[in-house]
């Protein structure tokens, strides 16, 4: 049956169209159960007409991909869903965040990089087999799929990246490349010998990330790093911070950034959350504020949703769980049950800040609620998280 036109009988009492527009109205994480239903219902919940209808509906949804790679290096997928409750907590809650597991990519690689364009994620190079990678890994949101993209020219790992104008653009330590996934065409974007020297300081392309269009990249001045920022509607580059309180972003291979009402935000080395105002021209960097000073979020990824800023973070487990520990027969240690070594595990945990920028420049926020939503084994570390619309 062709994808672009909708299997007859969906529902017998409504006209085809009708029918698509109400299924398409149905939360993604019900598809699953919904599917069993009928085989024609089956196939337009795997059919792009379903996601077209969702779109022209505006009833898509913002679903978050997280991935956390054990001490095995070991990778695993999840699709972050909110799920309504029959009876809303007292304070109000009436949905939960539960966590499904998906296929992992075929052949995972070791410090890949990740882009999304669209509803698809890139997932690009990297370490396979103790030797660097070239392959392109592609994963269909709307329908959870991986695919084999056109490879990369070249090998890359330990590299940065991030997408301009529907192309991928990577950093080297002498250049930016942008990559077309489509055509698998790389092109130079930027030489390192084309650039002046910011203020006399040495560029580093190694460690660069984009957003709002614009790149941001760290700068060495024989004292220590600072970022600069480089426009290239006019190839100039603009200094991060005022003078002198010019600041250096934490870039890390697997930190990441998100952009909400014109703030960049991320967490640091620190577990704290910091961000800065990309349309002013100061970018100064803050600290949000608002949030229990006692809470950090070790190792913390962020994405937008819907303008609320989510963070995910590991927790180690308390209460109980030591309890259990310190009660262990004599001769029985920590760790170990009935003679065998029981690896220990952190809880993975969830929350959704509202943000509120204040006239001041101050970034201020709230967290509306926070929970547990998966445990992992204590060497585990997150790899990517991303949100998509969907």
């Amino acid at each position: 049956m062709s994808t672009s036109e909708p299997p007859p009988d969906l529902i017998s009492i409504l006209p085809s169209g009708v029918a698509r527009d109400c299924l398409a109205r149905i939360p993604l994480w019900q598809h699953p159960k919904v599917s069993t239903v009928s085989k024609s219902i089956k196939s337009l919940l795997k059919s792009p007409l379903l996601f077209s209808s969702r779109t022209k509906l505006n009833c898509t949804e913002h679903v978050l991909y997280l991935t956390l790679r054990s001490s095995s290096n070991h990778d695993s997928w999840y699709i972050l869903y909110r799920k309504p409750v029959p009876n809303p907590n007292p304070a109000g809650q009436d949905f939960k965040i539960i966590a499904v597991q998906i296929p992992p990519i075929p052949n995972p690689s070791f410090r890949s990089q990740i882009v999304l364009l669209g509803t698809k994620i890139y997932v690009l190079g990297g370490f396979l087999k103790s030797a660097f990678s070239s392959y392109v890994w592609v994963l269909d949101c709307h329908f959870n799929t991986w695919e084999q993209g056109p490879n990369l020219p070249m090998t890359r790992h330990n590299f940065m990246s991030g997408a301009i104008d529907g192309k991928i653009h990577l950093s080297d330590p002498i250049s930016i490349k942008a990559f077309d996934p489509v055509s698998g065409l790389l092109e130079e974007f930027l030489m390192l010998e084309d650039v002046q020297a910011f203020e006399g300081k040495r560029l580093l392309f190694w460690y660069i990330f984009i957003a709002g269009g614009r790149f941001y990249c760290n700068v060495n001045d024989g004292e220590g790093e600072i970022t600069v920022l480089y426009e290239p509607t006019t190839n100039a580059w603009i200094g991060v911070g005022k003078d002198e309180d010019r600041f250096h972003l934490d870039f890390g291979y697997h930190r990441n950034f998100c952009e909400i009402h014109g703030v960049l935000y991320y967490c640091d080395s620190l577990g704290k959350i910091r961000g800065f105002n990309v349309e002013n021209e100061d970018l100064v960097l803050k600290d949000l504020r608002g949030v229990d000073e006692e809470l950090i979020f070790p190792d913390g990824k962020v994405a937008n949703v819907g303008g609320r800023l989510v963070v995910v973070w590991k927790k180690e487990k308390r209460g109980e769980e030591e309890e259990e520990g310190k009660g262990k027969r004599n001769g029985e240690e920590e760790g170990e049950e009935n003679g065998e070594k029981k690896e220990k595990e952190v809880d993975i945990w969830y929350a959704e800040i509202e943000l509120k920028n204040l006239e001041d420049g101050d970034l201020r926020g709230e967290i509306l609620f926070s929970q547990k939503i998966l445990s992992a084994s204590s060497g585990s570390n997150f790899v990517h998280f991303a949100s998509v619309s969907v």
